[in-house]
């Protein structure tokens, strides 16, 4: 499967690999937000780092993208990671949310996925300590 994801604990892995079409994003968006563990709660990280289309999608296929995959963080008040471990990718991905013309800073973006994962960590133990 080109896009699929696990919930592990609090935190959803959102992951594309090889070639997706936008309809396979799409679903996948679509299974997350009918998945019973997708909470309030829930971190999302989306790994691009093994996409072969991205940088090939149009403006109007990355404005699809993210009208779908704001609905993960519209949904609840959740924060987002996106890695993306080049140039083409961090700035398309960058893209994707510019183009949901919502600023949500609780999305942000990374070039590796220890620097992601550092940052939810983070998230993680200010929200244990409340």
């Amino acid at each position: 499967m080109a896009v699929h994801y696990t919930i592990e604990g609090r935190i959803l892995r959102l992951v594309t690999v090889g070639r997706s079409s936008i309809d396979e994003i799409i679903n996948a968006v679509n299974e997350v937000l009918e998945d019973p563990q997708f909470n309030e709660a829930t971190i999302v990280i989306w790994d691009t780092r093994q996409s072969a289309s991205l940088g090939d999608r149009s403006a109007e296929e990355l404005r699809q993208i993210g009208d779908s995959t704001y609905s993960l963080v519209d949904r609840f008040p959740n924060y987002s990671a996106v890695i993306a471990n080049n140039e083409l990718y961090y700035g398309l991905m960058r893209m994707v949310v510019t183009f949901t013309e919502k600023d949500n800073p609780k999305t942000r973006f990374f070039r590796s996925e220890e620097e992601a994962m550092a940052w939810v960590d983070e998230i993680l133990r200010r929200q244990d300590s409340v």
